[in-house]
């Protein structure tokens, strides 16, 4: 299982949620360090952000949960905010 951080920006967006939408993004958190292909997270690449490797996993219709992967394997969460937002 990855070690995983967050960053402030994801501190600070997630204390905003409403507690419904915190659980959601735990829960989609949760899938993640379970199995990094679930089907539900609809994981994938976001491109044109920087030169990090950078994912976008679904927490709910609108909400994503945008993590970086390090290169020892690690992830830091970046940021959780509504799908425009991210794209």
């Amino acid at each position: 299982m990855p070690e995983i951080s967050w960053s402030e920006t994801f501190e600070r967006q997630f204390h905003r949620k409403s507690q419904r939408d915190q659980r959601r993004v735990m829960r989609a958190v949760k899938f993640l360090m379970d199995n990094v292909h679930h089907p539900g997270l609809r994981r994938h690449r976001v491109l044109g952000i920087s030169d990090a490797v950078m994912w976008s996993i679904r927490a709910s219709l609108s909400l994503r949960v945008v993590y970086i992967e390090h290169d020892d394997g690690s992830w830091t969460l970046a940021n959780c905010c509504q799908h425009d937002e991210v794209y």
